[in-house]
């Protein structure tokens, strides 16, 4: 289907030198930024997937940037004063402020044990510190490798216990997939060849069954890197044939609601220059019907006394018939 064709399209891209994709991407969505869009959710949903098209990450840059927004309250200079006074009004709110307070709490839950969520990859993205750690060891550095380096410290240690787990969960069930492959290749072999390597789709498959997920699915520990799992059919347990067919419905349920507004919005753009046009026309007879008027009173001014005697007598009677100003008393 076309709308996850270019989707899936978009998400080859994804070496970024330096952020400059990024930055671009940012500029083009501030000067989209014409409503007081609160989060994601704020944003209609034909706005989105016009966003979605154009640039993929424009979901995770404006939850970012409106975040930083709404915690330092220094407006950006791409939010005008009338929507920054609007969304300052909001998050003011006991509503705002509750969501606030409920989501902070989260972050910095104890987790049963485990300790805050904490990641050392600083203002960089988890997809830059892939893309260097390419550039520094020459070949595919697969995610549960660009997990293990930014939940590390410099002592080697992990940065917390989840990820700690994490981490030794994925390298066990890497090492048991192995081993698997190993006593494959030892019951169709000679036992001279050696078992093939995992693939990347394969150690990606891997460490999204060894990671945990919240509770709208979304895997933990990847940052960025989740956004490039949106054209990858990874097997995950809980997951079958029927759960992307769902998926492609509800592509193309969005896709028919984009054009059906589109269809909508033609329609209405009809009624409008229509309608624009007919007060034109109207406008333009009553103009000509005035300019006629007026010719035609000038000529009996020049020619007709009767006219002007007509005129006088109007006058004086429109006048005699105003009601009198009350004086006031000195």
């Amino acid at each position: 289907m076309f709308l996850s064709f270019i989707v899936s399209c978009l998400w080859r891209f994804t070496r970024d030198r330096g952020s400059k994709l990024v930055r671009k991407i940012t500029r083009i969505f501030t000067q989209k930024f014409n409503a007081p869009y609160y989060n994601w959710s704020c944003v209609p949903v034909d706005k989105r997937e016009r966003l979605f098209l154009e640039f993929a990450v424009c979901k995770r840059r404006l939850k970012d940037m409106v975040s930083t927004a709404r915690r330092t309250r220094e407006q950006p200079p791409w939010i005008g004063e009338t929507l920054w006074a609007v969304m300052c009004a909001y998050w003011d709110t006991e509503p705002a402020q509750k969501r606030s307070r409920t989501y902070s709490k989260a972050r910095l839950s104890d987790r049963n044990g485990l300790g805050p969520h904490i990641h050392f990859s600083g203002p960089k993205s988890f997809q830059e510190i892939q893309d260097e750690l390419e550039e520094k060891l020459g070949r595919i550095v697969t995610i549960g490798e660009v997990f293990v380096e930014t939940h590390t410290k410099s002592d080697g240690t992990y940065v917390d216990r989840k990820a700690e787990l994490i981490a030794q969960t994925y390298e066990q069930n890497v090492r048991d997939r192995l081993s698997q492959l190993e006593a494959e290749a030892s019951v169709v072999s000679d036992g001279t060849s050696r078992p093939r390597e995992l693939t990347n789709e394969e150690l990606t498959t891997i460490f999204l069954q060894s990671t945990e997920r919240d509770s709208r699915g979304n895997p933990y520990g990847l940052g960025s890197l989740e956004d490039t799992l949106g054209c990858a059919n990874y097997n995950l347990p809980g997951q079958s044939s029927s759960s992307f067919l769902d998926l492609e419905e509800r592509l193309k349920e969005a896709q028919r609601k984009i054009e059906e507004q589109a269809a909508y919005n033609e329609k209405r753009d009809s009624e409008i220059a229509a309608r624009e046009a007919e007060t034109a026309r109207i406008t333009a007879e009553q103009k000509d019907k005035l300019e006629h008027l007026s010719l035609v009173e000038k000529y009996l001014r020049q020619t007709d006394p009767q006219f002007l005697d007509f005129m006088a007598s109007k006058s004086s009677t429109t006048t005699e018939s105003l009601p009198a100003t009350p004086q006031n008393d000195q």
